[in-house]
């Protein structure tokens, strides 16, 4: 035995067969148009009713989604490039050399405290960036937060 799909038309042939072996008179065909009938105005069974309706949530939330991402993409790009043009490349520092330095007390000394400043800076200079970025991811994630 086939399966077969029900339809408006296969519930209305179901229905005048029924009604033909009732009533003698054969019942009036109505003159078939080329439009199609609105979707709401099918009678749907309970379980096509919940497909239909689980499948148009999850086309919403799948566009709502693409959207999200999107605008994160979008909002992402804009901050990389603001913070290029806002904060010019820092100079490059390199490391002290200590053989530019005397090799007596007094040009070792200079060599350690010159040494210790460069450590410091690029610390100071890590930090910072590090920083930077946490204040960015938590404003994006903010951002995001706020268009939900």
């Amino acid at each position: 035995m086939a399966i077969q799909s029900v339809t408006a038309e296969s519930i209305a042939g179901l229905v005048a067969a029924r009604n033909a072996a009732e009533v003698k008179e054969p019942p009036k065909e109505e003159p078939k148009t080329e439009a199609k009938e609105p979707e709401g105005d099918k009678p749907k069974n309970g379980v096509q009713e919940r497909i239909s309706e689980l499948t148009r949530k999850n086309k919403e939330t799948e566009e709502a989604w693409k959207e999200d991402w999107n605008k994160l993409r979008q909002a992402q790009a804009r901050i990389d490039e603001l913070e290029k043009l806002t904060s010019p490349p820092a100079p490059v520092e390199t490391e002290p050399d200590p053989a530019k330095y005397e090799s007596t007390a007094e040009g070792q000394a200079k060599f350690r405290k010159d040494f210790a400043e460069y450590v410091e800076k690029r610390t100071v200079d890590r930090v910072r960036r590090e920083d930077a970025e946490r204040r960015s991811r938590e404003s994006m994630a903010a951002k995001v937060e706020k268009a939900k």
